[in-house]
This record gives C-alpha cells, structure tokens and sequence, in this order.
C-alpha cells in the first residue's frame, strides 16, 4: 500500500511539474511565485536542454545574476544564449543584451557564470513559441500586463518535455 501511495505522489508531482501554469496562488508573492516554479520547472528544463556533453539547445536561454564589477554590492540579471554546462557547473554563452551598468560588457559578450548565480530559463520554439521566462512572467502578472503574457505560452513547460 505504501508503495502506491508513493508511486501515485511521484506521479502526481511529475505531472505537475509538466502542467505548471504561471499564477499566483492565494497569498504567495511574485518572487515565491519564481522559486516554486523554477523548482518544478528547472530540472526538466536542464534535461531538455542540454546534452550529456553539456552543449545547450541553440534556442535556449538562461537568465543569470552577475555581478558587475565582480565585487559590487548590486547584482544585474542578464540573459544569455549559446549556451554550454562544463563539468564543474559553470556556464559558458554570450550576452543577448548588454549590461546597462558595465560598458565592458555589452550584447554579443563571452560570459562565464556560475550556476549558483541561475536565476531563470527561457526557450523559444523553432516556430516562435516562448516557454518559460518565469521572473517575467511574475514581473507581468505584479504589474496587471496582460498583453506581455500573451506572448508567452500559458503552460512554463513545453507539453512534449517528459
């Protein structure tokens, strides 16, 4: 009996994980809103995304604190595209838009991030599709912005991702 029991909580949470629609549920906030679904979202997102060599899917993004320079007080969020995973964790891709704090690093960069610093998942669709983008998602949802939601896809999770 227990064995079911955990079978039908497996599945059910692998489910979820994979309908994961972007709303705020009663009395969460924006930012809980991003971390619980970047936690059922993210490790599929990674399986999806990435190659068991660490190349990364040309239409995936990731968005990434940084900090700029290195030792501010203040972080950044950057997204990044042509992505690679080394080994050890660390990201490898350019910026797709410049940082507005540190000239040296404008759109088209070489950035090396740790994944300590993940902070969101985007990917869009060979047909134009945008899954994930969960931050602007909860940014759009804050601010009443129902014409930036509907560029994005309802579901986080792209239905064919298992």
């Amino acid at each position: 009996m227990r064995a079911l029991l955990l079978a039908l909580l497996l599945f059910n949470a692998t489910v979820q994980a994979h309908s994961q629609a972007a709303e705020l549920l009663p009395g969460e906030t924006p930012i809980d809103m991003i971390y619980r679904l970047l936690d059922a979202t993210l490790p599929t997102f990674m399986d999806q995304a990435f190659d068991t060599d660490g190349t990364g899917h040309p239409n995936a993004q990731l968005l990434f604190a940084v900090r700029s320079p290195p030792n501010s007080p203040n972080a950044e969020f950057l997204w990044v595209n042509q992505i690679s995973r080394d080994a050890d964790g660390q990201f490898r891709g350019l910026l797709i838009t410049g940082s507005a704090t540190n000239p040296n690093l404008p759109a088209g960069t070489p950035i090396t991030v740790s994944e300590v610093a993940l902070a969101d998942w985007g990917f869009v669709a060979p047909d134009g599709r945008h899954w994930g983008y969960i931050s602007a998602r909860a940014q759009a949802i804050a601010q009443d912005n129902p014409e930036f939601l509907a560029t994005l896809m309802p579901d986080i999770l792209p239905p064919d991702w298992k």
